[in-house]
């Protein structure tokens, strides 16, 4: 299902959400909102697609498009645009932004922007996820900086149907674990909604590189000993299945809007 305030910004900027930093561990905020989609790229058009993107980010700063937008680019060619909404009302107010930046711009330049994108895509889609803060992790120890945490994993996790509720406590057993621990690093984990495949967890980690993620994910596992062992055993018992997504936050592709 496709929501039309992605319809008329995908065709035009291949625009979408942005996963946000975790607030201090303890707050107790409701869920976000956000709407994903995942455009899949023809490999001989990589470089056309990125000069569209950026083509678009231009028009966004001139227009002062008001809503932030980053990208992920996953396996190379699969890129994964973001953008956070508060809730079902805040898909309407990003359509109605959405169709005003339409209407500065022109229909010439419209027509151009659509023009750029032809012929760059296999398919796309698009889906909602919520941000639980409940079951996300954020240490308290200083870490770098997001802008310096462009490596990112992410793992899709497929639980069995009707099993959430045990699963999401086996998850708060996690961030209990990790806290525990005083682990440095963090995760947050998103909940599948429209247009996924669910159940569907996400645990979104990230690092200053590939190299420096996997140095402290063995780290990690050895400072859980048995303890983290007997919980990833009853993480994998409530699962159907899972995907790891690798890739890289592309902060020369994403946007933010001027602050007022």
């Amino acid at each position: 299902m496709r929501c039309k305030v992605l319809l008329l910004l995908v065709v035009g900027l291949f625009v979408t959400i942005c996963a946000p930093k975790i607030s201090a561990q303890g707050t107790e905020q409701e869920p976000l909102l956000f709407i994903v989609e995942e455009d899949v790229v023809k490999p001989s058009m990589v470089d056309q697609f990125e000069e569209h993107i950026r083509g678009g980010i231009a028009q966004f700063a001139r227009y002062k498009f008001p809503y932030p937008q980053d990208v992920y680019c996953i396996d190379g060619n699969h890129y994964f645009f973001s953008y956070p909404v508060k809730n079902f009302e805040g898909i309407g107010n990003l359509y109605k932004a959405a169709r005003e930046y339409r209407q500065k711009i022109g229909e010439e330049q419209w027509k151009l922007r659509v023009k750029s994108a032809a012929g760059t895509l296999e398919y796309y889609q698009s889906t909602l996820f919520y941000l639980s803060f409940e079951l996300s992790y954020s240490p308290e120890t200083p870490r770098p900086r997001s802008e310096q945490r462009n490596f990112v994993y992410w793992t899709y996790l497929y639980v069995e149907h009707g099993k959430e509720k045990e699963f999401e406590e086996v998850l708060k057993a996690w961030v209990e674990l990790y806290k525990s621990k005083n682990i440095s690093h963090g995760f947050a984990t998103y909940m599948g909604s429209i247009g996924n495949e669910m159940p569907l967890y996400v645990i979104a980690e990230s690092a200053k590189s590939a190299a420096a993620f996997y140095s402290q994910e063995d780290e990690t596992f050895k400072l859980f000993g048995e303890e983290g062992q007997a919980l990833m055993k009853k993480t994998w018992a409530l699962l159907r299945k899972f995907e790891i997504k690798i890739g890289n936050r592309r902060p020369d592709l994403s946007y933010r809007p001027e602050e007022r």
